[in-house]
């Protein structure tokens, strides 16, 4: 690698950082309304828009990674997909901060962690051998966690 892919890479990997904890502030705010009001917010058109607006920007982060545009087509996945894979992932406990990151966000957004995902979600939801539907979420969602906890880089073999 040259000095200068070197610094072009570590720059884009910068920018991508920056963008997604800006986007990931963003969601976290969304996802952490108190439930009565969500009830108020549900009822108006402008909750959904601002929300649908927030996730198109997670998904602009993501897919700026040539790496996760390549995982996300060779799965053929769209963006309902990654809704649903990011609604389960923080249905299931994932949403919270983690060393800066929103995790079900961020989850989203590496290669690493995107792979696991896809391997293990059938369109709905996330399954696991020899678990149920409610644990082979949890195990998902605790084990990206402990991913961005833990500062983990390598690909994640098993969940």
């Amino acid at each position: 690698m040259t000095t200068s892919t070197f610094f072009r890479y570590s720059i884009n990997s910068l920018r991508k950082m920056v963008r997604l904890r800006s986007v990931s502030q963003q969601l976290s705010k969304t996802e952490n309304q108190t439930v009565t009001d969500l009830f108020e917010l549900a009822a108006e058109p402008q909750f959904e828009i601002k929300k649908d607006k927030e996730f198109d920007q997670l998904m602009e982060v993501s897919e700026s990674d040539p790496k996760v545009r390549d995982l996300i087509k060779r799965y053929g996945a769209d963006r309902k997909i990654m809704r649903k894979m990011y609604d389960q992932l923080v249905l299931h406990g994932a949403g919270r901060f983690a060393r800066g990151y929103w995790v079900a966000a961020a989850s989203l957004a590496f290669p690493e962690t995107l792979d696991a995902l896809f391997r293990h979600f059938n369109g709905d939801i996330f399954l696991l051998r020899g678990h149920s539907e409610h644990n082979s979420g949890l195990k998902v969602a605790y084990r990206m966690f402990t991913y961005f906890s833990d500062q983990e880089s390598s690909a994640i073999e098993d969940i």
